[in-house]
């Protein structure tokens, strides 16, 4: 992806120092994460960050203050925080030149480019994770879907995987472009005797359901051993490990057999 290719259609933004293209990053509020356990959309935001202040543009990360000004108490109560959120954007939208959001903050931003990073879907997680969701659930699925849905509609969509991009699709969320995964295999290399171990890991964010928990508790319960390295500790399905930092995991892995 080129921001520099990308036509922004705007020209009387406010310039910062040393002339350079200023770009407002507004990511998923998430209130009680440690620092230490940064998820994967903190992990692509500092990548996504790191690229682009090398390519010589300037980054600011627009925070999300709960106390905004004036508002519609309607839309206050029924959409919540990302209508809050895409209200502080929009009330500093001269500052910048382009946007790039969380697909879960986006509602209603406009008088400026915007691209929309699809980590996840809520209609997908509701119809795909197979789970008996009750009534109300089913509902603030349904409500955060809507918000997912109606955001997307004036911005550039980009989806973190083929994965997602298709149920976005299904969704009826037109998606430009698709981030791909890949492996610094100067820092992941894999073991030769790896099928001498007989352990598993999981890796990453607890969500009993979105993370399928559910599933590995139910590959344990035949005898096979499962860590988990994430920031819950669930009952003793599965053994939980302590945190281990981003820099120390690609030794750990290196001690499992997938």
């Amino acid at each position: 992806m080129r921001i520099r290719n990308l036509h922004l259609g705007v020209h009387h933004r406010e310039q910062c120092e040393n002339n350079k293209i200023k770009i407002g990053f507004a990511p998923y509020p998430h209130y009680k994460v440690p620092l230490n356990l940064k998820g994967g959309d903190h992990t692509v935001n500092e990548m996504l960050t790191n690229l682009l202040n090398g390519e010589g543009l300037a980054v600011e990360y627009i925070d999300y203050n709960v106390n905004n000004g004036k508002c519609n108490w309607f839309f206050k109560r029924l959409i919540g925080m990302p209508y809050l959120y895409s209200q502080i954007i929009n009330n500093n939208a001269s500052k910048y030149h382009l946007i790039i959001c969380d697909s879960g903050v986006a509602f209603n931003i406009k008088s400026v480019p915007c691209i929309n990073l699809f980590h996840y879907s809520f209609k997908g997680y509701r119809e795909k994770a197979g789970i008996n969701w009750k009534l109300g659930e089913i509902l603030n699925y349904i409500r955060l879907t809507y918000i997912q849905t109606e955001g997307a509609k004036n911005t550039y969509n980009i989806a973190v995987s083929n994965f997602l991009r298709n149920i976005l699709v299904e969704q009826g969320i037109t998606v430009d472009s698709i981030i791909s995964n890949s492996v610094d295999t100067n820092i992941f290399i894999p073991y030769s005797d790896c099928k001498t171990r007989t352990r598993y890991l999981f890796a990453g964010g607890y969500s009993y359901y979105g993370k399928g928990f559910d599933v590995l508790e139910r590959i344990a319960s035949f005898g096979i051993k499962i860590d988990c390295v994430t920031n819950h500790v669930g009952n003793k399905k599965l053994n939980y490990l302590p945190p281990v930092g981003h820099e120390k995991m690609a030794s750990l892995y290196n001690k499992y057999r997938i």
